[in-house]
C-alpha cells in the first residue's frame, strides 16, 4: 500500500501534468488518514471528502495508470481488481455516475465532437451521443435488433420515413391512420389503396365467429363536399387486371360479384341488387335472385329467367344461341278466290253444324274444266329458314287432287318461283298434306314477297282447304 507521501506525490506529479506552467507543489492539497485507517482528500485543510473528490482521485488514478504502469482502474470503497473487459470500472450501490449535463445549444457548440461522446441533454430531458456526424438520442426507443421488447408507444407521433407529420398514426383507442392525423375507423386511409405482387393482392372481411352475424364490407365513393353547387360525388370502380403477353397469353381478370350462400338450414342465399339513390331515396334497378338466378330489371321479384317490367329498346340484332323453331299458321278465311271467270267464288261451310265443326273454303260456281285458286299472303321473318309446309285439306273427288303451294315474286320482275308443292291423293276426304323440301328457304324480304296458294278447280265442291301451317327457324330476333 502506497504511504501518505507517495499519495501527495502522485498527486502533485498528476497536477503538474495536467498544467506544466506551474513549477511548485499545490500547497492547498494534502490527503490524511480518517479513523477508519482510510486515506481522505483535503482541501485548504478542511475535510471535504465527497464525490467529486472520488471522481478526481479516479481521473488520478486513471492517469498515473496509463502514464505509467499501463493498468486498468476500479472505482469502490472495498478495493479489487476491475473487471477484465473494462478500462474503468465504478461499484456503488447508492451512488450514480454524474455525467457533464449541457444545454441544446451548449450540446450542439462541442467543438469537434469525437465519436461516441457522451453528454447528457438538460433542454431534451435524455441521454445523446455522438456518432460521427450527428447527435443521438438515446432514450429513443432502439429497434436496431428488429426485436421489440414491449409495446412501443407513439406519444401521438406518426411513424414517418423522413420525420414529417406523414405516415402511419395510431389513437388511444387503436383506430390506424394512413396520411390522416385523427383516425375514425379501425382503418382510416386517406388516399388509394395499390395491390402490387407477382401473386395479386386480396381484400378479405371475414367474421366466422359462433353465434355472431358475418362482417360487412362497404365500398362507398365519397359525396361532395358541403354547400357546393355542382360538384359530383366521387365514381366507384370495379375494375379487373389486364393479361400480359402474345395472343392466347395473359388472360385478363374477371369482375366477381357472389351473393352469399348458406350451409346450414333451409335458408334461401343472399340475392345481388344494383341500385341507385334520387334524393334521399334508394331505388332498386336490378335485381340477382339467389334462389334460382332469375334476373329482373324494374322488379325486385323477378318470376322468369330474365324479368323486365318496363319497354325494351335495342339497336342492333338480338341473336339466339341457337336456332328456335316457330310458326305461322293460317285459317281458311284467309284465302281469297283468284280466277278470271268472276261466276266463281268462294265458300265456306262446316262439315257438321253448329260451332263444332271444321270451317273449310272451296269454290262454286264456273266450270269444273278450268283450274282455281284461292291466296293467302305470307309475312315471315327476314332472315327465316322455311322447314317444313303442312296442309289439312278435304278431297272426296276421285278425279281432282288438292294443291297447296308456297311461292315467292321478285319485287323487280314479278317473276313467281315455286318452293313447296303438296298435292292430295285419291279421294278418302280429309287428308294432311305435308312438304319438307323446301327449295331456296331462307326468308328474303328485302327483294321479295310469299304466298300460300290452294290450287283447286271451279265448282268443285268436293275439294276444299281448312288450315295451313308454315313451320320455320330464326336465329335473331324481330
Amino acid at each position: 500500500m502506497k504511504t501518505k507521501n507517495q499519495f501527495m506525490q502522485q498527486i502533485q506529479s498528476c497536477l503538474r501534468s495536467l498544467n506544466p506552467s506551474v513549477s511548485k507543489p499545490y500547497s492547498f492539497v494534502s490527503i490524511e488518514k480518517n479513523k477508519s485507517s482510510k486515506y481522505s482528500l483535503f482541501k485548504n485543510g478542511a475535510s471535504q471528502f465527497n464525490f467529486l473528490a472520488l471522481q478526481f482521485i479516479a481521473l488520478f488514478i486513471l492517469f498515473a495508470v496509463q502514464s505509467s504502469q499501463a493498468q486498468w482502474v476500479l472505482v469502490n470503497q472495498n478495493g479489487g481488481s476491475p473487471d477484465s473487459s473494462a478500462a474503468i470500472e465504478i461499484e456503488s450501490t447508492t451512488k450514480g455516475m454524474l455525467i457533464p449535463r449541457l444545454t441544446t445549444s451548449q450540446m450542439n457548440a462541442v467543438s469537434s465532437p469525437a465519436t461516441g461522446l457522451l453528454v447528457f441533454n438538460s433542454t431534451e430531458g435524455g441521454f445523446y451521443f455522438y456518432n460521427g456526424s450527428s447527435w443521438l438520442d438515446l432514450s429513443e426507443d432502439n429497434l436496431g435488433d428488429h426485436t421489440a421488447t414491449q409495446n412501443i408507444k407513439l406519444n401521438d407521433n406518426y411513424l414517418s420515413n423522413d420525420g414529417d407529420n406523414e405516415g402511419i398514426r395510431i389513437d388511444n383507442t387503436g383506430n390506424v391512420g394512413f396520411g390522416i392525423t385523427s383516425p375514425e375507423e379501425k382503418i382510416h386511409l386517406a388516399g388509394n389503396i395499390k395491390f402490387l405482387e407477382s401473386s395479386g393482392g386480396n381484400i378479405t372481411v371475414d367474421n366466422r365467429s359462433t353465434n355472431a352475424p358475418g362482417s360487412s364490407l362497404g365500398l362507398a365513393a365519397g359525396s361532395a363536399g358541403c354547400c357546393g353547387f355542382g360538384y359530383p360525388g366521387g365514381s366507384l370502380y370495379l375494375s379487373a387486371g389486364d393479361g400480359y403477353g402474345a395472343p392466347g397469353f395473359g388472360q385478363g381478370g374477371g369482375v366477381l360479384i357472389t351473393g352469399g350462400g348458406n350451409t346450414f338450414g333451409p335458408y334461401d342465399p343472399g340475392d345481388i341488387e344494383f341500385r341507385t339513390r334520387t334524393g334521399t331515396s334508394t331505388i332498386t334497378r336490378m335485381v340477382v335472385d339467389g334462389a334460382n338466378g332469375n334476373v329482373g330489371i324494374g322488379t325486385s321479384s323477378p318470376s322468369e329467367e330474365l324479368d323486365v317490367e318496363g319497354d325494351i329498346q335495342i339497336d342492333g340484332d338480338y341473336t339466339y344461341e341457337s336456332a328456335k323453331t316457330s310458326y305461322m299458321s293460317f285459317h281458311s278465311s284467309a284465302f281469297e278466290i283468284s280466277t278470271t271467270n268472276q261466276s266463281v267464288s268462294a265458300y265456306r261451310q262446316y262439315l257438321t253444324s253448329g260451332t263444332t265443326g271444321v270451317m273449310r273454303v272451296g269454290t262454286q260456281g264456273g266450270l269444273i274444266s278450268n283450274d282455281a285458286y284461292l291466296i293467302a299472303p305470307v309475312h315471315l321473318p327476314h332472315g327465316a329458314t322455311v322447314t317444313e309446309v303442312s296442309a289439312l285439306v278435304y278431297d272426296a273427288n276421285s278425279t281432282y287432287n288438292a294443291q297447296v303451294r308456297l311461292v315467292n315474286q321478285l319485287h323487280a320482275s314479278g317473276f313467281m318461283a315455286e318452293m313447296s308443292n303438296a298435292s292430295s291423293v285419291g279421294n278418302s276426304g280429309n287428308q294432311t298434306l305435308v312438304d319438307n323440301t323446301i327449295a331456296n328457304a331462307t326468308i328474303d324480304n328485302s327483294s321479295k314477297v310469299y304466298s300460300l296458294i290452294f290450287e283447286t278447280k271451279e265448282a268443285l265442291t268436293t275439294i276444299q282447304l281448312a288450315s295451313v301451317r308454315i313451320t320455320y327457324t330464326i336465329t335473331k330476333a324481330q
